[in-house]
């Protein structure tokens, strides 16, 4: 039995022991030099892991990489979809420090799970 399946879309990762989905980014630092995989949380379908990486991809770009563009054959949905949740997670996330990027990926897991993990 497989541990793992890969999705149809970016960051979503399918674990049929645990029947969920999980979301995950891969973001590059220092020009590219180091990548890291940052986990998003288990969501209960493939749409929602790859909505909630979508939503963290955007966020991490602006705040971490200083406001880069994230072009739109990098995620999975139009980023019209997004637009409203993405008002309301910039307006809390200022409350952050912006350097603290460890506080910064915990808030987007939560936030982000509580808003796509029953979504179908």
């Amino acid at each position: 039995i497989q541990s793992s399946i890969c999705g149809r879309f970016k960051g979503a990762t399918y674990f049929p022991r645990i029947m969920l989905w999980q979301a995950n980014v891969v973001l590059s630092f220092d020009h590219g030099r180091t990548k890291n995989q940052l986990y998003l949380g288990t969501y209960l379908s493939e749409v929602s892991a790859a909505k909630a990486r979508d939503c963290a991809l955007l966020l991490f770009m602006e705040r971490v990489e200083y406001g880069q563009v994230v072009s739109d054959s990098e995620l999975n949905f139009s980023r019209e979809t997004y637009s409203d949740l993405l008002v309301r997670l910039r307006e809390e996330a200022q409350a952050l420090p912006v350097n603290d990027f460890e506080r910064l990926l915990k808030f987007l897991r939560r936030k982000l799970m509580s808003v796509f993990y029953h979504y179908m």
